[in-house]
């Protein structure tokens, strides 16, 4: 939050999609750091230069940011809602990578509110969802089998009550790093 505090009066004004991409991250340290309040300011104080950027990918990330601040102020139903929005225009405009990490943030909040059904219901989504990704270029066919048979192997670990909120962290590093390629030592198999 320092960094981009620093950072944000050096951008150019001529610059309007790093101010955005820099509030962003704002944005997402502020909810971090537990001021959703705050957090909203910010956003809303966004809205014009939000207005200027109307592709899609720009959009669904203003949208995953409001149903962030939804979730932690204490409003869960519309912020999955919002979420669920976010995932459903992932795979609409092919953005692999959003895709599976937008899955892992939806996974998360159902762990934190101890929706295990949920959780379990997301991880079966996610592996009939990536047969959707086949013709998306950016993942290879063998990094999505893999990733049908992590989400396959989280699930177990939901069932069997094996999972905590640390295995989102861990699925984040791994679609980060292996989302294009299989990783040789994918997280939650079991040996």
């Amino acid at each position: 939050l320092r960094v981009i505090e620093k950072a944000l009066p050096l951008i150019p004004v001529n610059k309007p999609r790093l101010v955005l991409f820099a509030e962003g991250i704002k944005i997402h340290c502020l909810i971090s750091l537990g001021a959703p309040q705050e957090a909203l300011l910010r956003f809303n104080a966004l809205k014009d230069l939000h207005e200027q950027f109307r592709e899609p990918f720009t959009q669904l990330r203003r949208h995953f940011a409001a149903a962030r601040i939804l979730e932690h102020l204490g409003r869960p139903q519309r912020a999955e809602t919002l979420l669920q929005e976010v995932i459903a225009g992932d795979l609409e405009h092919g953005l692999v990578k959003d895709f599976f990490l937008d899955l892992v943030y939806l996974f998360g909040f159902y762990l934190r509110r101890g929706q295990t059904p949920e959780a379990i219901a997301l991880c079966r989504r996610a592996g009939q969802e990536l047969s959707l990704l086949e013709d998306e270029e950016g993942s290879g066919e063998s990094a999505r089998d893999q990733m049908r048979t992590v989400w396959r192997s989280l699930e177990e670990e939901v069932k069997r009550g094996t999972i905590d909120l640390g295995a989102t962290t861990v699925l984040r590093n791994y679609i980060k790093a292996h989302w294009r390629t299989p990783a040789s030592d994918p997280p939650f198999s079991r040996k």
